[in-house]
């Protein structure tokens, strides 16, 4: 039986030694630009060209939470998971309307994203992590701020832009 350790940014994989070693080797991507990295001197010496998501400890990013249920999944392990997290005891609620934006006409699909990612569970716990791929004049603040509203403003939210402004 393995169990999952999940706080608010990092998990843990707690089991046998054995299968953490498995999930570190097969979670261990080579970059693709190894072999320039290293002729520029910016890692250790003896770097081997490859990203661990997963440590010889087992930590991985709590985004890689599904890809690894997956893979135990695949291998028939049994887990179990020990929930570390803040919670914040609000229980969402999706909006129809955000200030002049009505959520439920053409637009639907910006409700659906948002559902998207307050809704999301992986083996019935809540993991409201979600990228959104959206194109150009499709509404991502809108979206943005329906997720922040889906909680009544009431859970700290903090919104990352690659590049961009918001209008």
């Amino acid at each position: 039986m393995v169990t999952i350790a999940i706080n608010n940014n990092k998990c843990q994989l707690v089991g046998s030694a054995k299968l953490i070693l498995q999930a570190h080797k097969f979670f261990k991507i080579r970059n693709p630009n190894a072999f320039f990295i290293r002729k520029r001197g910016m890692v250790q010496e003896g770097w081997d060209g490859k990203i661990n998501y997963v440590t010889e400890k087992g930590y991985f990013k709590t985004g890689l939470l599904r890809q690894i249920c997956n893979w135990l999944e695949t291998n028939k392990e049994e887990y179990e998971f020990e929930d570390n997290r803040l919670d914040f005891k609000v229980k969402p609620k999706v909006p129809r309307r955000i200030g002049n934006f009505d959520l439920t006409g053409d637009r639907a699909y910006q409700r659906e994203a948002i559902k998207s990612i307050v809704y999301q569970k992986i083996q019935g716990i809540t993991f409201n992590i979600g990228v959104i791929n959206a194109a150009t004049n499709s509404g991502k603040t809108t979206i943005m701020a329906g997720i922040f509203l889906s909680y009544n403003r009431q859970v700290p939210a903090i919104v990352l832009l690659k590049d961009g402004d918001l209008f």
